[in-house]
């Protein structure tokens, strides 16, 4: 049985690329309830689209006066959409909830998501009790939930004024994390297991990778201007606990790493170039360098399992600095 019927209302409209397309106001036939507890009535005017198809006439799925579907978009199963615009082939459904945002490309948000004030690009995916609150996402994945072949538990995300950004969706992100203020452009990057992000910029990141536990406060990560900068020292802290003993915690591989002031303890190893002073390293820190690599680290504390691990070379004696304090191990090969 439809719950909507198309009126005789046309709304001429720009595309994503300013292109005019006439869109279509579609009219309830009869009550219902839409995932945001907003109730619907017979008679009532809804929002705008081109075709039929897209505004599924099975379920809840509804869209207000506000909003618009474009092109191949599918508003479907509960979802609900108030404010918004969809382009492309993106896909709305289950009891999704997009407020005041911009969704385009091949887009998919499911499960109980909710995207408010926020632009979703690329092959982004979103899922289970995931919340967006004025971000910028690109190829990023959320996949957790029964709708999606993992079967695992729903988890829930929240991203709050965040910029993510990879090129072919290899942003992937799993279990509780909290974003504010971060921008992640590049390579692989992998959040799996619980996070909470502030405050982090990087770009061109390779194959940064987080398990469980991790905090990063006002961290700036930038491989392509070749330095990797602290913002507030006092407030910086790298977490990483490991789920299995040959998994690494946090893996930060760059041209040039600049720290001050940092207290890194776990499982984090760091790779390249790397300068780090007037910080506290502890368990089982690695800091590598294994190529014709400027190093420093100077007035810092080493303690418990925290390593060095350099391979001899001319520039490595040229540019070593230790002034430190090891309880146990520093090495230095």
């Amino acid at each position: 049985m439809k719950k909507y019927v198309l009126t005789e209302n046309r709304k001429v409209m720009d595309d994503k690329y300013g292109n005019k397309r006439t869109l279509i106001q579609v009219q309830a036939i009869k009550n219902f309830k839409t995932s945001s507890g907003s109730s619907v009535s017979a008679g009532q005017l809804g929002g705008w689209i081109e075709r039929e198809s897209n505004l599924s006439q099975r379920w809840n799925a509804w869209l207000d006066e506000e909003s618009y579907a474009f092109d191949g978009s599918l508003i479907a199963e509960n979802a609900y959409v108030e404010k918004s615009s969809l382009f492309d082939s993106v896909c709305i459904r289950g009891d999704s909830y997009i407020y005041e945002s911009k969704l385009f490309d091949s887009t998919i948000v499911t499960g109980q998501s909710e995207v408010e004030k926020s632009q979703l690009y690329g092959q982004t995916v979103l899922g289970g009790y995931c919340s967006v609150v004025q971000s910028n996402l690109t190829n990023v994945q959320v996949k957790t939930g029964s709708d999606f072949e993992d079967k695992k538990s729903w988890n829930s995300y929240h991203f709050e004024d965040t910029f993510l950004k990879t090129e072919g969706f290899m942003i992937e992100v799993r279990d509780n994390l909290t974003c504010k203020d971060v921008h992640l452009s590049g390579r692989r990057i992998l959040f799996e297991a619980k996070a909470n992000l502030e405050c982090v910029t990087g770009e061109n990141i390779r194959d940064f990778i987080v398990k469980q536990e991790t905090e990063m406060y006002c961290v700036k990560l930038k491989k392509d201007a070749s330095v990797m900068s602290l913002v507030k020292p006092d407030k910086t802290v790298l977490v990483g606990v490991l789920s299995e003993p040959e998994d690494k915690g946090i893996v930060i591989d760059s041209t040039c790493l600049l720290l001050s002031g940092v207290t890194i303890r776990d499982n984090v190893q760091m790779y390249g170039a790397w300068e780090i002073e007037n910080s506290m390293l502890s368990d089982k820190v690695v800091l590598r360098n294994e190529g014709n690599h400027s190093i420093e680290l100077v007035n810092s504390s080493l303690s418990e399992l925290a390593q060095v691990i350099a391979k001899p070379n001319h520039s490595l004696y040229d540019t070593l600095e230790l002034e430190m304090e090891a309880d146990e191990i520093h090495e230095i090969h």
